[in-house]
């Protein structure tokens, strides 16, 4: 009898996941390493922005785990028409051959009140390819999500986490985090821990960033912070060269100098020149 059963299990064709849990399948809670901004600041009367209203952009960085973690959130107001397209559509990008995408907020504030959306969002999966044309294949993925009933002044708040880092750096790490833009945005918050046993080192690039940047420890743990409120720069020109970025960033390396990007990258061509003996 149970030969017959068995046989029955096999047979019967098994129901692909609906489309509610695929959706739920993305959905967690926020990880306890992550300090929350509590408070949705409001923007500066003389902000300089567009058809969105940048509140919060939240950016943390965990190191000390085996397995990187990056949290993003981010919080804008819908000021015109053009901003409910763009602001009600979210691109997650990702390469699900080494990184794994999880969504812990999913919000929108209309007049004080707060409603989840995470019941009524759209959500899509499809391969981006952007080097199609130059036949380059990268596997990225993009987790594309969809909100329903935006409308001008309301406050778009989500925030998610992407685990996995390419195994092509071995145990280094390199991170470069962008703290500002050509908007203003009322409040830029990175954290970034590392062991402090490692070689992990996190430097304001050029000291463009005009944020306040501080580094503690404690049990082991090196924290990096920067926090800035209304910052803008806005350095774009009709003549810039293309390669040129004048922008603020956070660059995150376990890289000490070129002798350690040397020893990390030659067993890689040494690798290659096997393969092809």
């Amino acid at each position: 009898m149970k030969k017959y059963l068995f046989a029955l299990c096999v047979l019967l064709p098994v129901a692909p996941p609906t489309l509610a849990q695929a959706q739920n399948a993305i959905y967690a809670p926020l990880p306890g390493w992550v300090v929350p901004i509590s408070e949705i600041p409001q923007a500066a009367p003389d902000s300089h922005h567009y058809d969105q209203q940048f509140l919060i952009v939240d950016r943390q960085l965990n190191l000390v785990t085996p397995t990187p973690v990056e949290y993003k959130r981010y919080t804008s107001k819908v000021t015109a028409i053009e901003g409910v397209e763009s602001a009600s559509q979210i691109s997650i990008d990702f390469d699900p051959s080494y990184q794994s995408v999880n969504v812990h907020r999913l919000e929108l504030v209309r007049d004080g009140k707060v409603m989840d959306r995470k019941a009524t969002a759209q959500i899509d999966r499809f391969k981006r390819e952007v080097d199609l044309d130059s036949l380059l294949y990268n596997g990225d993925e993009t987790l594309h999500i969809v909100l329903d009933d935006v409308k001008i002044g309301d406050i778009i708040d989500f925030s998610y986490t992407i685990s996995g880092y390419n195994p092509v750096f071995g145990d280094h790490r390199e991170w470069y985090i962008k703290t500002g833009w050509a908007s203003t945005v009322a409040l830029v918050n990175a954290r970034i821990l590392a062991p402090t046993d490692s070689t992990i080192s996190v430097t304001n690039l050029d000291g463009k960033g005009q944020g306040d940047f501080r580094q503690t420890r404690d049990n082991g743990v090196t924290t990096f912070t920067y926090s800035e409120r209304d910052g803008l720069y806005d350095f774009d020109e009709p003549e810039q060269p293309r390669w040129f970025n004048p922008y603020p960033y956070l660059h995150v390396s376990s890289f000490r100098d070129w002798k350690d990007v040397i020893d990390w990258a030659l067993p890689l061509y040494q690798s290659i020149r096997t393969m092809m003996r």
